[in-house]
């Protein structure tokens, strides 16, 4: 369930994307609430819970860019838009939602994978293992 979790080209089934969802949550309010207690320390307590959110807002599509890159997948449209989407998604609900559409990134197959099995060998020799 949390194996592999900083391998991006990983195709996960549902329950590794559950992991994956899980450990960078977990990862991500940390570093918020890390982040916002410095904040309240050094006398901005107003601004602590904004930090939170900008750190969701950061992390989430940059998580997110690199799972695309890694699976070969950055120059297809609605993935791009998917990218777009998620820093709306963490400002609006912060990580909790803006981690989302990664670990559904995260069960698709990379780029090289699907091209392999839309254009197989026509090679009847190769077929044979000849």
């Amino acid at each position: 369930m949390f194996r592999n979790l900083t391998d991006f080209k990983f195709k996960r089934t549902g329950l590794q994307a559950f992991g994956f969802y899980l450990a960078y949550l977990f990862l991500f309010l940390l570093l918020g609430f890390l982040s916002g207690f410095i904040m309240a320390l050094i006398g901005a307590r107003d601004n602590a819970f904004s930090i939170g959110v900008l750190v969701a807002m950061i992390t989430s599509p940059t998580l997110t860019f690199l799972v695309l890159y890694q699976k070969g997948l950055v120059n297809k449209l609605g993935y791009i838009l998917l990218l777009v989407l998620t820093p709306i998604l963490a400002f609006l609900a912060g990580a909790l939602v803006g981690l989302i559409p990664v670990a559904i990134l995260t069960t698709i197959k990379p780029a090289n994978e699907i091209q392999q099995e839309e254009n197989p060998s026509n090679n009847d020799w190769e077929n044979l293992g000849l």
